[in-house]
């Protein structure tokens, strides 16, 4: 009774009884190649939120680990991606909020109204909007939404200050200010992009992203990137952040159209994804229990 119980709320557990020394050994490889693009990519993505940078690094590691007991599917890790932070960024600012600390409050709760959506959702039964969300749909959006974010991140590329919004308008003003580009950090970003994309073909299931770090890490010791012009993080508090009750004093329609678009990208993201890896070795997922 007991371990069904566990097996059915959390899945996680029987991953791990299933767990050996040779597993064991991919798995700290895969986590350490995980956590090299993870950690980055939600300081970056707390960065473009504006908010606090401490913020990307609490939501790149305590999500995995509780994804990893309760979620259902084995093959998928949740984080901070680019559609949810992207469209958290514009609820916040149409909420009025500047300050980063307040930012980080507004987007915390909205977090928790879009989980209370999936947990009503889930009660529901409403999984079975999965089945109208096709692999086709998901490419579309997830490559709208690429270009979207690699165009929000030239400035960081070049170390130009885009004044302009969108996708053409950015690529325009960059055009017209080109000749002020930082050569010292867009040849390090250039560096890093090509050396990814060539270690990825050459030394294929080599954790590259791990070394990229690492290397980064050890050149910005050696060099003084910040003396040379290149933007730097700059120190990270330590340890954890006091644990408090978001406020939810923010105009209501304008909060719950943001919380609502928030639950359905989300999970319209997590799911198809979890179909497809399922797909590739003839498993099904649940949607109701994924939500």
């Amino acid at each position: 009774m007991i371990s069904s119980l566990v097996s059915r709320f959390i899945p996680g557990m029987q991953f791990l009884r299933e767990l050996t020394p040779e597993t064991i050994l991919r798995d700290i490889l895969s986590g350490l190649s995980v956590a090299a693009v993870a950690i980055p990519i939600g300081l970056a993505y707390a960065a473009l939120m504006r908010l606090p940078v401490e913020s990307g690094l609490y939501a790149s590691v305590l999500p995995v680990i509780a994804y990893a007991f309760f979620g259902p599917s084995p093959r998928l890790i949740v984080g901070p991606d680019a559609a949810t932070c992207t469209l958290i960024a514009a609820a916040l600012t149409s909420l009025g909020l500047v300050d980063p600390v307040l930012r980080a409050e507004g987007a915390a709760a909205l977090a928790i109204a879009g989980g209370l959506a999936c947990f009503v959702a889930a009660y529901l039964r409403l999984g079975f909007v999965a089945n109208f969300l096709s692999r086709p749909i998901l490419t579309g959006y997830l490559t709208g939404v690429a270009i979207t974010l690699f165009v929000s991140q030239l400035p960081k590329l070049t170390g130009i200050e885009i004044k302009t919004y969108g996708i053409v308008l950015p690529l325009v003003e960059l055009a017209h200010e080109f000749a002020t580009i930082h050569f010292f950090t867009f040849a390090l970003g250039l560096i890093v992009l090509v050396g990814l994309r060539l270690a990825k073909s050459w030394i294929p299931g080599v954790p590259v992203a791990v070394i990229a770090v690492i290397a980064g890490i050890l050149l910005s010791w050696l060099l003084d990137f910040s003396s040379h012009g290149i933007a730097v993080i700059g120190s990270v508090p330590e340890g954890m952040a006091g644990f408090h009750f978001p406020s939810f004093d923010y105009p209501f329609d304008a909060f719950a159209t943001s919380a609502l678009g928030i639950f359905v990208i989300s999970f319209s993201s997590g799911i198809v994804t979890a179909r497809s890896f399922a797909a590739k070795i003839g498993h099904s997922v649940d949607a109701n229990r994924e939500l």
